[in-house]
């Protein structure tokens, strides 16, 4: 993977500057085909095409045991775990944020798949030595006295390892796990740990290998009225970002359409002429309408979703003094409803295929809307992303997010800042919210105010992103 060579080549000091980089982290805050829309896997299977292992909703996942694990012999005196001097599991969302292949799609909702692997894996093989929670999937036998941390780490380690297999990731990998055991006595403790950890990874990773990810994408461009197109920017007919995501086997939903939203508003109705026209005026790159700090927050939320809600989650457990076993929970409840979230998302935008803000107001004068004006140069704040408008993808991360946050410390009154940079706004902004519903609510008035989509689709998207958290942490990784 050249890709990834030029990414390990540029993190070399990675091991060396995790405290560090750590500290920063918790301060700051192909062409089109003929081929129709696949269609949707059956509610708990993977793709008819694949063979095994058969996938189902973490509260109703069959267990993969592992019957030949034995206990290291070891003197009473090391059955104790030893306690690592940092978070394993912070340590490793870090480590496992910077990966990439391609570097591109760094921040991007592809990440979301991979977070959620190797945060079940830390929490499944956490959980198999503590037994504090249910599992999500992978369930080993426990090791008496095997250390937990060993256990994260190593599971980690083994997830990210498959997914990023080439010499150089592997020197990274290697160089992070050597320091997450570096704190560990050497002994039955540790070698029991790691033990487990590899064995859950594994588990893991296998359990997502016929999930549909990988299979083909395919697109076929309409031409009618309300019709998704290529935005400007790119070559016409550039195939949409993604599409088989539509049709990714989910994690814990029961399939990707259980949440779908009602769909957009009819062309000829006054609540698509409403969405026009907020879009129209204040989404706007040269809008006279849209104040300083709305174009502020248009910038400060363009960042992929999965690193902001992985740093608020960061920031907010280090503030509450969560232990390891509540960050493995944490961290995998939140980019376990991310991905399912990215998953419904991509399944309702490629249902209804709707056209984009840039192309509907171009084209204002054929959707039969007497209160919608084309305007053929309008041009959104920033550039566009290849993909349906309906519904806001950020909408849905953003709301399944701030659920699960809600539901983990038992309230949405938490305060928290954090800050971002993005291209547009090379110098960064911090910002300070009192709810995670509020930092929610402003990411999606932020997908307007850019002019990437329509009130409706972000309204709807944070409906479903909330639908899609609320059932992923009552259905998975329970108190037993």
């Amino acid at each position: 993977m050249s890709s990834v060579t030029e990414f390990a080549r540029n993190l070399r000091w990675l091991p060396g500057l995790l405290v560090l980089v750590l500290a920063l982290a918790l301060g700051c805050g192909a062409a089109a085909t003929a081929t129709p829309r696949p269609a949707a896997p059956p509610a708990t299977s993977a793709p008819a095409a694949t063979a095994s292992p058969t996938l189902a909703p973490a509260a109703t996942a069959k267990p993969i045991l592992a019957p030949t694990l034995a206990p290291t012999p070891v003197p009473s005196a090391a059955a104790t775990p030893a306690s690592a001097k940092t978070d394993v599991v912070i340590d490793w969302n870090i480590t496992a944020l910077a990966l990439s292949d391609p570097p591109a799609e760094l921040g991007r909702p592809s990440q979301m798949r991979q977070l959620a692997m190797v945060h079940t894996a830390m929490h499944d093989a956490i959980n198999a030595i503590l037994g504090k929670y249910e599992v999500y999937a992978v369930k080993a036998p426990a090791l008496p006295g095997a250390s937990p941390e060993a256990a994260a780490a190593s599971a980690a380690y083994a997830v990210l390892i498959r997914l990023f297999p080439s010499a150089e990731a592997k020197a990274t990998l290697d160089a992070r796990l050597a320091a997450s055991l570096a704190g560990i006595p050497d002994g039955a403790s540790k070698t029991d740990g790691i033990t487990v950890g590899e064995f859950v990874g594994k588990g893991i990773f296998d359990l997502r290998a016929s999930d549909g990810f990988n299979a083909p994408g395919s697109y076929v461009f309409q031409t009618a009225p309300g019709a998704f197109q290529t935005p400007p920017q790119l070559s016409p007919n550039t195939p949409p970002y993604r599409p088989q995501m539509c049709c990714v086997t989910p994690f814990v939903l029961k399939s990707p359409s259980q949440f779908r939203n009602p769909g957009p508003p009819a062309l000829n109705s006054a609540a698509w002429a409403r969405d026009y026209n907020e879009l129209r005026s204040l989404g706007a790159a040269n809008s006279t309408v849209r104040t300083a700090e709305q174009t502020a927050i248009a910038h400060f939320w363009i960042e992929g979703s999965i690193v902001t809600w992985n740093r608020i989650a960061r920031i907010v457990a280090a503030d509450k003094g969560n232990s390891m076993a509540e960050n493995a929970r944490l961290f995998a409840l939140l980019n376990l409803s991310l991905v399912d979230g990215f998953v419904a998302s991509w399944d309702t935008k490629f249902h209804y295929n709707f056209w984009r803000p840039v192309t509907a107001i171009r084209a204002g004068d054929t959707d039969g809307n007497p209160n919608t004006d084309a305007d053929s140069s309008w041009t959104p704040l920033v550039a566009t992303p290849n993909h349906p408008d309906y519904n806001s993808g950020h909408a849905v991360f953003c709301g399944a997010g701030a659920e699960v946050l809600k539901g983990f410390f038992g309230t949405d009154n938490v305060k928290f800042s954090f800050r971002t940079a993005s291209s547009k706004d090379p110098e960064g902004q911090t910002r300070s919210y009192q709810t995670f519903t509020e930092a929610a609510k402003q990411c999606g008035d932020s997908r307007v105010w850019n002019g990437f989509h329509s009130r409706s689709a972000v309204v709807d998207g944070l409906e479903q992103g909330r639908q899609t958290g609320l059932y992923v942490f009552n259905q998975a990784l329970r108190t037993r």
